[in-house]
């Protein structure tokens, strides 16, 4: 009941939004990208282009298919999170001076006005642009740089995120 209250107080007093949808979609670059990464797509023939309003839903649309291993129902799960970022030049200006780096920012607006429905199309097409976007190999040494450099993108994903 104390968390109910809370979460009542924060919604309403402080108008606060608790809850966001986050659909998924199984679009046709996503089923592309699970091709790249040597997932088999076949049995997600029957789902492409289809909304679901949650991880949830997508997940029971998966596990009704056979065909599709343990791996690659996590990637698609991964995957699939309907994100939609639109880059906007009018945005720039609300990015924090002190991360991320001028030469991130200045990747981000080379992108001005392009637009991705997942989150994973922005982090490649920026890592793919420029070294100072991309992830270091995981292990204990670059594990600073690599929560570093997730920090720096969620600010601009966050930033540029136009709720569906």
């Amino acid at each position: 009941m104390v968390c109910f209250t809370g979460l009542f107080f924060l919604q309403n007093v402080f108008d606060q939004q608790v809850y966001e949808r986050t659909p998924y979609q199984l679009s046709k670059p996503l089923v592309e990208r699970l091709q790249q990464d040597g997932v088999n797509t076949a049995p997600l023939a029957g789902l492409e282009s289809n909304d679901y309003d949650n991880e949830s839903d997508m997940d029971s649309a998966l596990n009704d298919l056979t065909g599709l291993n343990d791996k690659s129902h996590a990637s698609v799960l991964k995957y699939a999170k309907f994100y939609n970022i639109v880059i906007s030049r009018e945005l720039f200006s609300e990015l924090p001076t002190d991360s991320p780096s001028a030469e991130q920012i200045s990747a981000v607006m080379q992108l001005g006005r392009k637009s991705f429905q997942h989150v994973w199309m922005l982090s490649e097409r920026l890592a793919s642009m420029t070294p100072v976007w991309k992830s270091l190999p995981k292990s204990k040494v670059n594990m600073t740089f690599n929560k570093t450099l997730k920090n720096q993108f969620d600010v601009v994903r966050r930033l540029f995120h136009i709720p569906k």
